[in-house]
């Protein structure tokens, strides 16, 4: 890795990292539950910018303190139910990938079986179709309408 000379680009870059590593971090503790405390320096002003889950004092109290002091009740019960959201919305988060790469592979299929039966008309231009084509691709579309709601009644009482 080489130093970057210029001021504006180092900066610039420093940014950029800064976001990025900052977005991992909020990330991994959404997914995981993890406490995460980040503190970086700039280069060129030696600016302190820190990134804390839950927040920044809360992680570095916890390396300060002398002791360090067991969570309390009430931190154990928010840690709790904290652990018990996430995991749900992880469970629904893996639920919804699994649709979507299902239905993402559902629609190659069904794009390959229309080429393969002459019925795609997606780089046809509906001013081109004939009849028995525009009937076929309205009924399609109801068909496809009628999938959407039932599939978004169907998530809507899954989640009140």
């Amino acid at each position: 890795m080489e130093k970057i000379e210029n001021k504006k680009c180092q900066h610039v870059t420093f940014s950029k990292q800064r976001d990025s590593i900052f977005q991992e971090a909020s990330e991994l503790s959404t997914l995981t539950g993890a406490q995460v405390g980040i503190i970086m320096f700039s280069p060129d002003d030696d600016k302190a910018y820190a990134f804390g889950h839950p927040d920044i004092n809360t992680i570095t109290d916890r390396f300060v303190a002398e002791k360090i002091q067991p969570p309390t009740e009430v931190e154990k019960l928010i840690q709790t139910h904290g652990n018990a959201t996430m995991e749900k919305q992880n469970l629904e988060l893996a639920k919804n990938e699994e649709f979507k790469e299902t239905e993402i592979k559902r629609g190659e299929e069904l794009n390959e079986k229309m080429k393969d039966n002459g019925q795609w008309f997606g780089s046809t231009s509906i001013d081109e179709l004939n009849f028995e084509q525009l009937v076929q691709l309205k009924e399609s579309y109801a068909k496809f309408k009628q999938n959407l709601e039932t599939e978004m009644k169907r998530r809507s009482s899954m989640n009140p």
